[in-house]
């Protein structure tokens, strides 16, 4: 519920929430990630969730000086709380190097929220134009244009959310998963 959100972590409902999860690590994209968002010129907050192994990742998120855009850090978070964080959050970002069929994507895209990634392994499999926006990997200005994008547009935003959901269910969910399987 967006009050747990707000409560647990002082994320205001005024502005778009763009969420990213995974591990701070080159390979996620978290360089590019923190480059796009010191580029953005939109009013927004941005929570960054998963694991750092270099402290240098947080310093550098922690220093990132953009007045239109609340950058968080809330490094590892149970589940319950990623949930309804995927939930409330308006665009999930995910601008990783190198990744083969990311879970991340296909939770964000079950709780309806539209997805910016890159167009690396598996992902343009989960991600089509009417779910989302790929990008070129190592590119932080096409991730800041797509954020801009999206932001500007609620309708194409909630559009997008769901037929990003729908694509999960029918496309990937167990379910599906196991018809494909047996029909081999």
């Amino acid at each position: 519920s967006p009050t747990i959100i707000r409560r647990e972590f002082g994320i205001p409902e005024t502005r778009p929430l763009l969420l990213f999860v995974g591990k701070l690590t080159t390979s996620k994209g978290i360089d590019d990630l923190i480059k796009a968002i010191k580029m953005l010129d939109v009013p927004c907050t941005i929570a960054i969730v998963g694991p750092s192994y270099d402290d240098k990742y947080v310093q550098k998120i922690e220093e990132i000086d953009n007045p239109n855009v609340h950058t968080l850090y809330l490094g590892y978070i149970d589940k319950y709380l990623l949930d309804h964080i995927y939930h409330r959050s308006d665009l999930f970002v995910f601008p990783t190097r190198s990744d083969v069929f990311p879970l991340v994507t296909l939770e964000a895209m079950a709780a309806k929220t539209p997805v910016i990634a890159t167009d690396v392994g598996g992902i343009p499999e989960q991600i089509t134009d009417t779910t989302g926006i790929l990008i070129p990997p190592q590119k932080p200005m096409a991730c800041t244009n797509a954020i801009r994008q999206l932001i500007s547009s609620d309708t194409r935003r909630k559009s997008m959310g769901k037929q990003a959901r729908e694509r999960v269910v029918s496309k990937f969910s167990w379910d599906q998963a196991a018809k494909r399987a047996t029909s081999v």
